[in-house]
């Protein structure tokens, strides 16, 4: 602080550094052997955040291949076609979320190849698709589309509403049909291609309608088939969801450890203790 006070400019009100003297500061860095049993030590943590995500994965190939199964990723046979929206209705109606800051979800949030929504904040209620758990959110604007944003809400409380962005298309499965198979056929890729072969508007902001992306057909999958895969999927979702929870709290502890080690107001045997209770 000192030295940037000595080289600090303009007045009290407004000081500022000038690049060249930015480049003149020096810093005081931990000795390498400390920053190494530093990295050791939180590296443990990313490692547990890491195999959280490589179970998650395997989960996700399992099941679309489950999903595959079923029928739905084939071109419809005429004799059991039937629109998808006798599996799953698109932008269902949901009340105004209730007074308050509600849940809310952007689409940085959402995820390209895994179904966990990592991160959300709270905002006051504003016009967009209202969702629930169970819900699945679809990117319906170029580029979002074609890359895979996608995600699957778990991580509300049962009942609880909440908001997105405008360029959504919430996905839930009709009653008696599994919560899941909304998200597997959004992650379909015969299914994102008719999406995209819908889009309309200008070049850099096309974008699928909910109605269109709806008019699409697949095979009537078998019942028992279907009740199978609800319930290998549920299963392998609510230990995904579990292993989601875990990995945020091991970022954010990783996060409050790194600056309190590197600056020597915790001892690294400490952090160890924390680490291996934490995992």
């Amino acid at each position: 602080m000192e030295q940037i006070k000595s080289l600090a400019h303009g007045t009290d009100m407004a000081p500022y550094l000038s690049l060249s003297d930015q480049k003149r500061l020096l810093i005081t860095l931990p000795n390498i052997g400390d920053q190494r049993a530093v990295a050791s030590v939180l590296g443990a943590l990313d490692d547990k955040i890491a195999v959280n995500e490589c179970i998650a994965s395997t989960y996700e190939q399992l099941l679309q291949c489950r999903y595959a199964e079923l029928g739905l990723t084939e071109e419809p046979n005429p004799e059991t076609a039937m629109l998808v929206t006798g599996l799953v209705t698109f932008n269902p109606k949901l009340a105004k979320p209730a007074a308050g800051e509600s849940i809310y979800v952007d689409m940085a949030a959402l995820p390209t190849r895994l179904a966990s929504i990592p991160t959300w904040t709270r905002r006051v209620p504003k016009p967009g698709p209202r969702f629930m758990n169970g819900d699945t959110l679809l990117a319906r604007i170029t580029p979002c589309l074609e890359n895979g944003k996608t995600g699957y809400v778990d991580f509300m409380e049962d009942g609880e509403v909440g908001l997105g962005s405008t360029e959504f298309i919430v996905m839930r499965s009709l009653p008696g049909v599994p919560s899941e198979l909304s998200y597997f056929l959004a992650r379909d890729s015969r299914f994102r291609a008719h999406a995209i072969r819908n889009m309309v508007g200008t070049s850099g902001r096309q974008r699928v309608s909910a109605v269109d992306a709806a008019n699409y057909q697949v095979n009537r999958p078998d019942a028992d088939a279907l009740a199978a895969f609800g319930e290998e999927a549920s299963a392998a979702f609510t230990h995904t969801k579990s292993l989601q929870a875990e990995s945020r709290t091991l970022a954010a502890l990783r996060d409050t450890l790194l600056p309190q080690l590197m600056s020597g107001r915790l001892r690294v045997k400490d952090a160890e203790k924390i680490v291996e209770d934490a995992t």
